[in-house]
């Protein structure tokens, strides 16, 4: 009998399990609560990890390439080129493209249902699963050896794993098992993520080049950062993350006008993405996984998700193919994402000072710009230690980060 998964949500993270799952012979139902696989459209931008990863180019969700990026903040400016250039993708595009994949690998779609119910059936260890068509009620009731969520951080299986835990920690407990629901971070904030496409940017950004990303640090408005990715020669995409989706949109349109902006309608984009707050879970043996925005795998420093997404993916269905790398891999995630928190946490205590102290200890050194411009940032752990020693004024800047991150965590608690 063949193994059956059933999969919580056609995210960008939940089909490419579903697509490695099924292409090794796994039985593969994936539950969806919109009638269309895909919409709404979102301009995204990541490294060249992305076709590392899929172990393929996604020709079809590819729209730009970027080969530089440019770093303002105010009073300093400094390009970095990258000797890989990151790709700009669509995200409907992209997760169109995911779907007939995994269709096509033998995986099923149930579009217009969400998990209504989801229990562990004691005589067999199993999960029973119970989805219902949305808007319409009709119910479909089926049994699966494994669970995957990845329909987000309000997702249906992020509530309904936490009423079912009792019941399997007793389960599990006869197989001399551990329970675990959450393989990734501890969620619970979200941030806002709001962009817009612009015509014929360089009427506002006399710079514009369609190669260069630019990144704008202004904690006046925002503790993030804004962007403005390039898509073609006359189209762009500005955006920025912030604390809410009022601050994200005031704070966006104030920046523009004070650029020159006409008023003009402009195209919106507006999610809210998962932030991570505390330590990764212990791994342990489990037969329900969360992953992507479900499971916080979100870089903080960037707040970007589809290459964690996409690893977790495939170390979660590694896991359940019974291939030890699966948990290294998971393990190496955790780690890299739990180091993004950390500076994220010294990053939010940067003054607009220790920004521009930053960019300038970039122009002095190439070999920094260097370094920058060839790894990449879904591996900062790993050459971290390399940053340091080409450029030592990084150590003064955040132990003084860390300081008041210190003083600020005791306050609190206080």
């Amino acid at each position: 009998m063949r193994m059956k998964v059933i999969i919580g949500g056609a995210s960008i993270a939940g089909l490419y399990a579903a697509y490695l799952l099924a292409r090794e012979g796994a039985e593969v139902e994936v539950f969806e609560k919109k009638k269309e696989i895909g919409p709404p459209p979102r301009t995204l931008i990541v490294t060249k990890n992305l076709t590392e990863v899929l172990g393929f180019i996604p020709h079809e969700a590819i729209i730009n390439e970027v080969r530089f990026f440019q770093l303002n903040s105010g009073a300093r400016s400094v390009k970095i080129e990258l000797y890989s250039p990151d790709l700009v993708i669509e995200r409907e595009k992209f997760i169109c493209l995911l779907s007939a994949l995994a269709q096509e690998a033998g995986a099923k779609i149930w579009s217009g249902f969400k998990i209504k119910e989801l229990a562990i059936n004691p005589a067999s260890s199993k999960y029973k699963v119970i989805g219902q068509s949305f808007p319409e009620g009709e119910n479909i009731e089926m049994e699966a050896d494994f669970v995957i969520g990845a329909d987000g951080l309000n997702g249906t299986i992020n509530r309904l794993a936490e009423k079912s835990k009792a019941m399997e920690q007793k389960v599990t407990a006869k197989r001399g098992e551990n329970y675990v629901v959450n393989s990734g971070l501890k969620s619970g904030n979200q941030c806002a993520l709001f962009q817009v496409k612009i015509i014929n940017p360089r009427r506002i950004f006399p710079f514009y080049h369609p190669e260069v990303c630019q990144v704008y640090l202004d904690l006046a408005r925002t503790k993030y950062f804004f962007w403005l990715i390039p898509e073609a020669e006359e189209l762009a995409t500005f955006g920025l993350i912030a604390e809410s989706m009022n601050q994200a949109r005031e704070a966006l349109f104030s920046f523009l006008k004070e650029k020159g902006w006409a008023e003009e309608k402009l195209a919106i984009q507006a999610a809210y993405v998962p932030l991570p707050v505390g330590p990764r879970a212990r791994l342990n043996k489990s037969s329900l996984y969360l992953i992507g925005d479900a499971a916080a795998h979100v870089k903080a420093t960037t707040v970007g998700g589809v290459i964690p997404g996409l690893k977790a993916a495939q170390a979660v269905a590694n896991i359940i193919l019974g291939r030890q790398q699966g948990w290294q891999a998971l393990k190496q995630l955790q780690q890299e994402l739990n180091y993004h928190l950390f500076l994220r946490r010294l990053l939010n205590n940067f003054s607009r000072e220790d920004y521009n102290r930053l960019l300038q200890s970039l122009e002095k050194r190439d070999k920094f710009r260097q370094l920058l411009g060839t790894r990449t940032r879904d591996e900062l752990q790993s050459f971290s230690f390399q940053l340091m020693m080409i450029n030592p004024e990084l150590i003064p800047l955040g132990g003084k980060a860390l300081l008041i991150s210190l003083i600020h965590s005791v306050i609190r608690k206080n």
